[in-house]
């Protein structure tokens, strides 16, 4: 009983607070509940040329993703399409192929919102109970503040009835069960048990090369493909990229993208599966695709050391692109001259360190030695 007011209060705050605050909260708190330095946002310290710039920003922003208009929550997307019997006789295989199609995928709601940062938390299942509290409030905030730039979660789901028989059957390659059929995660009586989630959004492209060489309206930027461990093997994660192509489709996308890490191997296997193709070096579009990951923060490196593919997906055989701006090409040739003037002062100044004490002096891309 504690356990089900504890996630209906949640639920309830989720639902009832408003999104200006959440929005203050996303800024103030990092990711993992600590604090952060929040800047005055006062307009009588701010320069006139500095505010109206921001505000000339903010309306280009928000221009750009009105061209994207957000699915009404709780929209259907793909319908359960059979029923099926457990009959121990079947395979697992041939039993999880019947369950796939049992899998409906709708538009989430911010009632969903807690099931979803739960999922989330499941990839850090070593965290305390304290920082596990953090996170969940943290993931919520953060739906709800990429709601209100227009992004969308769609979840999997199945008849709760189903759920104990898939947990028996589901097992690890090595033959481990996951130990979970005797409970139910969700103690609110739903009749459908979540399985999984994925997220959809536009103003990932706001600002970049591949945003600008592109219609707005026609990109949509796909992210968090996460699936419940112990629904895994059910095709839910296979139902969910379907959905964000139904969802794609009806809303005139052309072209769909995501970063996946080079590392993981059963995801890449996923997309590949679902259309996806890896953009590799000598693509046509890499460097945009380059610029893209970078201005993310997800080229190699950036996040703990790990590197990730950028991968897309075209639904319509000729994608509309525009030409480079010409402001653009001039702007990319001066800092190609910038970048060859200082090379050039790097090489004089090593000559010349070298003239003065007999041998070349090494020096590296941050001038250190």
């Amino acid at each position: 009983n504690d356990l089900m007011r504890k996630q209906e209060d949640r639920r309830a705050s989720v639902v009832a607070s408003n999104s200006n605050h959440y929005e203050t909260q996303a800024s103030a708190m990092g990711l993992f509940g600590e604090p952060l330095s929040v800047p005055s946002t006062s307009t009588s310290q701010t320069p006139q040329h500095m505010f109206d710039a921001q505000l000339k920003h903010e309306r280009a922003f928000h221009n750009y993703i009105s061209h994207w208009q957000p699915p009404h929550s709780g929209s259907i997307l793909l319908h359960s399409e059979s029923n099926i019997q457990n009959n121990p006789a079947n395979s697992d295989a041939e039993y999880f192929a019947a369950v796939r199609d049992q899998i409906a995928v709708r538009v989430a709601t911010p009632w969903d919102d807690i099931d979803i940062a739960s999922l989330r938390l499941s990839v850090f299942s070593d965290f305390t109970t304290d920082l596990r509290e953090k996170f969940c409030q943290k993931s919520c905030e953060v739906l709800d503040h990429r709601r209100n730039k227009g992004a969308t979660c769609l979840v999997a789901a199945i008849d709760r009835s189903m759920r104990d028989t898939i947990i028996a059957r589901n097992t690890y390659q090595d033959g481990a069960d996951y130990g979970l059929a005797a409970q139910s995660r969700d103690p609110t009586g739903s009749s459908h048990w979540f399985m999984g989630s994925v997220e959809c959004s536009v103003h990932e492209f706001f600002g970049t090369e591949l945003g600008r060489r592109r219609a707005p309206g026609t990109l949509l930027y796909i992210t968090e493909v996460a699936v419940l461990p112990e629904a895994r093997r059910t095709g839910a994660a296979t139902r969910l990229m379907v959905g964000v192509d139904e969802l794609a489709t009806a809303k005139g996308i052309e072209s769909l993208y995501l970063h996946v890490d080079v590392n993981n191997r059963a995801a890449i296997t996923l997309y590949e599966k679902a259309g996806y193709r890896i953009i590799g070096k000598d693509d046509h579009h890499h460097e945009l695709g380059l610029e893209f990951t970078t201005r993310l923060n997800l080229h190699d490196g950036a996040t703990k050391g790990r590197n990730h593919y950028l991968m897309e997906k075209h639904l319509i055989d000729s994608p509309t692109w525009f030409e480079e701006a010409e402001e653009a090409v001039a702007a990319r040739k001066l800092e190609e001259a910038r970048a060859l003037q200082q090379a050039r002062a790097e090489r004089a100044q090593a000559h010349s360190s070298r003239a003065s004490i007999g041998f070349d002096v090494p020096i590296h891309y941050n001038g250190r030695l």
